[in-house]
């Protein structure tokens, strides 16, 4: 549960709850779901359990939304990701 304090909180508190909230969860089912996990690996994606934990063990980057809109735009990379995912 996410306390009500978070409303007193600025926006970079914000976005810090928000990252260990979701490193909570997927080291939850990492820790919890092993089975799951190899039938995803087996079925699904390969490397899942890897791309989870590093995932949990990397820090997120903050953009600002101009920024942001420029990569999504400009920036042949983001593309690429793209087509990976189709």
């Amino acid at each position: 549960m996410i306390e009500p304090e978070i409303a007193f909180a600025d926006i970079k508190d914000v976005m810090q709850c928000a990252e260990d909230y979701l490193k909570f969860c997927i080291s939850w089912v990492l820790d919890n779901n092993g089975d799951d996990l190899d039938f995803f690996e087996l079925r699904v994606e390969k490397g899942l359990r890897d791309r989870l934990h590093n995932f949990v063990e990397s820090e997120f980057g903050i953009a600002l939304l101009l920024s942001a809109v420029w990569s999504i735009l400009f920036d042949s990379s983001f593309y690429s990701v793209l087509s990976e995912v189709e």
